[in-house]
């Protein structure tokens, strides 16, 4: 940064960062004289009490349009029994926008003269109610806060957390798959036993995440080509479809099990939910309604659904061509002579 400005220390300045490491100095405000383009020492306080107590000092020597830096001592010391020191830069929005640029410019100038192994902590304001105690504690607060977890961090997270606090009752039930069991209504049976016995060949299932249960939402008798648009693009579902297709001269009807999520427009504890209930939900449909289901696909919308693709997942190409082991020629020219075996009987 020194490079882009050519500002350097004063010698004034240098003895004042001496002083202020030597002395009892608590504060010790530097600006940057345009002028003489130096960085020059400003105002300093001695201590007076502990470095809390002590930081409404820094208010009565901000200006609101005029950027500085300032150097804040703490009581803390390192294991050179030296202090240790937060680094302050003060760039108020009412500042001349050229002169907020020098002093970012020259901020890294400023702490190599200083002697950055001293500074413990730095702290950029532009309003001075950053620059009180409590606006440095927030600051703290910020700084030590974890980072902010992505969207699949939270719902796996959250996913936990609902494990732990969900109550296992008559209506809901732990599965051996992963997941949990929710129970599944009256009406989407009817309906899921209808499909079974060919009344229907597509049943919409939802999730009540209020009451923690499954209901059903459409059942109907439709061919591929429909399929597409029974997939919502607000919220998630499962579709039991049977697939009637030909393959390979037979006539099968096989069930598969479609669930959408349109990606991450659903609130976390619905894709969470829909999520957990999936695998058990597979093995509800085999024990209590003899589906078995021959895919489980995932979408996050229907417009993947067509015949093809869903050839290519219920009966997906399989390589048979198996190149036979070729045995690796030895080296040329090094196998000998062939030897003559003797037959034991002569």
């Amino acid at each position: 940064m020194s490079h882009q400005t050519g500002i350097k220390a004063s010698d004034e300045l240098k003895k004042a960062f001496a002083e202020a490491k030597l002395k009892n100095y608590r504060l010790l405000k530097v600006c940057i004289d345009l002028e003489i383009e130096k960085l020059v020492p400003k105002e300093h306080c001695e201590e007076s009490g502990t470095w809390e107590e002590d930081y409404s000092m820094i208010h009565p020597l901000l200006d609101d349009k005029s950027p500085c830096y300032f150097f804040y001592r703490l009581d803390e010391k390192d294991s050179q029994n030296q202090h240790k020191w937060i680094f302050m830069r003060y760039s108020p929005d009412h500042a001349e926008v050229k002169h907020k640029m020098v002093y970012a410019a020259t901020n890294t100038t400023v702490k190599s003269i200083f002697g950055t192994g001293q500074i413990k902590d730095e702290v950029f304001a532009t309003a001075e109610a950053e620059m009180t105690f409590d606006g440095y504690m927030r600051h703290r607060e910020h700084e030590e806060a974890p980072a902010p977890l992505t969207a699949s961090e939270e719902e796996l997270k959250l996913l936990r957390e609902e494990e732990g606090h969900m109550d296992i009752g008559s209506s809901t039930k732990q599965s051996h798959l992963q997941g949990i069991a929710f129970h599944i209504r009256d009406e989407a049976k009817d309906k899921l036993l209808g499909l079974k016995n060919g009344d229907y060949t597509y049943v919409r299932l939802c999730v009540d995440t209020s009451k923690e249960e499954i209901f059903l939402d459409e059942a109907d008798s439709i061919g591929v080509n429909a399929l597409p648009a029974k997939i919502s693009s607000d919220s998630g579902g499962y579709h039991v479809f049977t697939f009637k297709h030909t393959h390979e001269g037979d006539y099968q009807e096989s069930p598969v099990l479609i669930y959408s999520m349109p990606g991450y427009k659903c609130p976390v504890k619905e894709r969470m939910l829909y999520t957990s209930c999936l695998g058990p939900l597979i093995g509800q449909l085999e024990a209590e309604f003899d589906i078995k289901c021959a895919k489980r696909i995932e979408i996050n919308s229907g417009e993947v659904l067509t015949e093809a693709f869903l050839m290519d997942e219920v009966h997906p190409v399989r390589n048979l061509h198996r190149p036979a082991f070729a045995k690796p020629k030895g080296p040329a020219g090094k196998r000998g002579q062939r030897r003559l075996l003797k037959d034991e009987d002569q």
